[in-house]
């Protein structure tokens, strides 16, 4: 992936294969494995985006495990790339209704989710949740009457033979759980030698 700031902070972004393939998923469970550099983070920001300002009055929930990631890290880099501020609240409101909200882990209860119907929901560091149980919570939760389409997607790193691995790569229950996977060296023009080194 390629990225350049153009005037007034719009990013040009130029996608490798494996990136377009994920960000314009329309499976009910895509998930973008991959080593570091690889434009994990901001391909599912870009999903997330996209999908709200395209189909007004839907709900979306960004979720990264621990909180201070959430905020140091995932909120940080949305406000970077779209040149907004996430308020307070945590929840990004777009003229045309749709809102996305920002959550953690200690959030994904089945409390907190009795009452949610979701649209989309958007996993940040799919490996840092040792269970599927909050993935099972919010896969529950994808029911928004109004949704074009609904889809819970997500980013992992490789992570061995995790519960991940087996429901995506080992044994899909279905064409619903696209797999997208790169490695490191995918994007290696793209890298400072040094880091390559």
């Amino acid at each position: 992936m390629n990225v350049s700031e153009k005037p007034n902070n719009i990013l040009e972004v130029k996608l490798l294969d494996f990136q377009d393939e994920f960000l314009f998923s329309k499976a009910r469970f895509p998930l973008f494995c991959a080593g570091w550099d690889t434009g994990k983070t901001m391909m599912l920001l870009m999903k997330v985006w996209k999908y709200c300002q395209e189909y007004p009055n839907q709900y979306v929930w960004l979720i990264r495990r621990e909180r201070v990631d959430l905020e140091d890290s995932t909120m940080r880099d949305f406000e970077k790339y779209f040149s907004v501020t996430v308020p307070s609240d945590r929840n990004f409101r777009f003229s045309n209704g749709s809102m996305i909200s920002f959550r953690h882990g200690g959030e994904i209860t089945h409390n907190n989710l009795k009452n949610v119907n979701l649209s989309m929901a958007a996993i940040e560091q799919l490996d840092d949740f040792k269970t599927d149980e909050e993935f099972q919570m919010l896969r529950g939760r994808l029911r928004n009457a109004n949704a074009p389409y609904t889809q819970l997607c997500a980013t992992a790193n490789t992570n061995g033979h995790s519960w991940f691995w087996r429901l995506w790569k080992n044994n899909p229950p279905s064409k619903e759980y696209h797999l997208i996977e790169a490695t490191t060296f995918d994007t290696i023009e793209n890298l400072p030698q040094d880091f390559i080194e």
